[in-house]
């Protein structure tokens, strides 16, 4: 098993895992999500997760 060995000498072992989540996302309409904020009366923490998209790129 491979490690990482840091500055003072001390090895860690380092297990290589590899995930991988598939989702399929789905970007709601101006309208749909103007609605939801509504709703929530512009209190983003009451939305419910398939109400918010986020573009991280």
């Amino acid at each position: 098993m491979p490690g990482v060995r840091f500055f003072s000498g001390e090895t860690v072992p380092l297990e290589m895992h590899k995930v991988r989540v598939v989702q399929k996302l789905t970007l709601p309409d101006i309208e749909a999500r103007l609605a939801a904020i509504t709703a929530a009366g512009n209190n983003t923490f009451l939305l419910q997760n398939r109400d918010v998209f986020m573009d991280m790129r």
